[in-house]
């Protein structure tokens, strides 16, 4: 939020005092751009101007800088009764402390030549008032935090919004600037169109387009020799396992299997019969077709004599599976494509592949707000044919219970982002499967609900990215 708050215009006027108006004289990317600012007369001098490249980077992990410099452009001229001023060199450095309650260290730094003929105490005057704005800045952002606390709305505002879009350019500046991975990446695309099972199809309505993704996934059963994996609920039950001892990585080991194994075993339903017909015919233990909501297939496990609600996704995004996955690996997009999560944080990063997230979620039905938290181990895997995320609730001592939160568990859940091919275009089949114990109580109307629109998450997320591919 600081980041889009001090990289914006829009709201420049609200911590600096003298800042009268300013606008994007040329957006090179949404981290990059040429700006002209104006400030307001101070008597008896003129208005000043500026003409200024911006550039918003990563400067090392968990560390961002803002950075201005004086440039000349041709759509930038001097103004009549204005003095055209120069930065030098201004800006500033954020280091983040702490992710919640979210705090940062700030370093704001100017240098600036006014140019024209100046009293020196005007000089004085205002550059002593520029190092005030990180009060400024300070009393703003937490008046705004605490307004997002208390708010009862699932929607992010629209500083939040920004803020995560300018995260994920970050994300995407930071992985260009990595050549092995840009080489990892071009290597994977030329495998995915000429190595990977693709789909040719033509979507001409949503069941179709069920029924295709269904051929996919059985088509994933057949090993190279030809053989069919013998793939049963009875072989997914894998031996329990203390939690509390285990190796996290074997942990996400495990859950990345069960993952795969409930999505190949979900591929098996039928899913030209009505919603109605459907739930005549489901058995326990079973995945059954629900429904088809914003192109994105909907089915349901049910689970007699436990709390755990089972449900999953599968739809197409046009996207590459490489954006796809940048996406959904970075648990800071969630706000993206997640409408109930209210906070979310990195508590470990345990390694490249592994790590440990905690996420609070907030809805209001009925004028009853529910609060459910998780402490989540998430791993990731990427193999020659697909992407996996795989994530499932661990105890740690750091993360205890809070009070007025109920501590929800989630079992083997997460993301598979597979390619398909569409008119010769490489796009993204995707699966998202959530089984979550929401813990506490919960009405079973509001309870169905909630479970029921997690695999719309996917929607969600197609309408983001489809959005960066235009």
């Amino acid at each position: 939020m600081f980041l889009a708050y001090v990289y914006s215009l829009e709201y420049r006027g609200e911590w600096d005092d003298l800042f009268l108006k300013g606008e994007v004289v040329e957006q090179y990317d949404p981290i990059t751009k040429v700006s002209r600012m104006e400030y307001k007369p101070v008597w008896p001098a003129s208005g000043r101007d500026f003409c200024t490249l911006v550039l918003l980077r990563e400067l090392a992990e968990g560390v961002f800088g803002v950075a201005s410099e004086a440039v000349e452009h041709e759509n930038c001229p001097d103004q009549r009764g204005l003095v055209r001023g120069e930065i030098i060199i201004g800006g500033f450095v954020v280091k983040e402390l702490s992710s919640d309650p979210p705090s940062c260290l700030v370093t704001y730094l100017t240098r600036v030549d006014l140019k024209g003929n100046l009293p020196a105490r005007l000089v004085n005057r205002v550059t002593a008032s520029q190092p005030q704005a990180v009060a400024i800045l300070r009393d703003k952002l937490e008046a705004l935090y605490q307004a997002d606390v208390q708010s009862s709305g699932q929607d992010m505002s629209p500083i939040q919004k920004e803020g995560v879009d300018l995260w994920v350019e970050l994300m995407k500046a930071k992985e260009a600037r990595n050549p092995r991975r840009e080489q990892v990446g071009e290597r994977e695309e030329k495998e995915a169109l000429q190595d990977w099972s693709l789909v040719e199809t033509h979507y001409s309505d949503t069941l179709q387009a069920a029924t295709d993704m269904v051929d996919t996934l059985e088509a994933s059963n057949i090993s190279d020799s030809g053989e069919m994996f013998p793939i049963t609920e009875e072989n997914m039950q894998l031996p329990l396992v203390d939690r509390h001892h285990i190796d996290f990585r074997t942990l996400g080991s495990q859950a990345a299997a069960n993952l795969l194994g409930e999505v190949l075993l979900a591929s098996k339903v039928e899913i030209s019969m009505s919603e109605e017909l459907s739930e005549l015919v489901a058995r326990e233990r079973e995945w059954s077709y629900q429904s088809i909501e914003k192109d994105v297939v909907i089915l349901r496990k049910i689970n007699p004599g436990e709390k755990i609600n089972s449900f999953l996704g599968k739809g197409m995004i046009k996207a590459k599976p490489p954006a796809v996955w940048q996406a959904v690996r970075n648990h800071m997009t969630r706000h993206v494509y997640d409408r109930m999560l209210k906070k979310t944080k990195l508590i470990r990063q345990i390694d490249d592949q592994t790590k440990l997230v905690y996420l609070h979620h907030e809805t209001t039905q009925c004028f009853v707000k529910q609060s459910r938290d998780f402490v989540l181990l998430a791993a990731e895997r990427v193999e020659p044919e697909r992407y996996v995320l795989a994530a499932t609730s661990v105890e740690i001592p750091e993360i205890p219970p809070i009070k007025d939160i109920v501590r929800a568990k989630a079992y083997s859940s997460g993301w598979i982002i597979e390619p398909v091919l569409q008119n010769g275009q490489l796009y993204s089949m995707v699966s998202y499967l959530s089984q979550v114990d929401f813990g506490g109580v919960v009405p079973a109307r509001l309870l169905n609900l909630v479970a029921r629109r997690q695999p719309l998450c996917i929607a969600y997320l197609r309408d983001y990215l489809e959005k960066l591919e235009q």
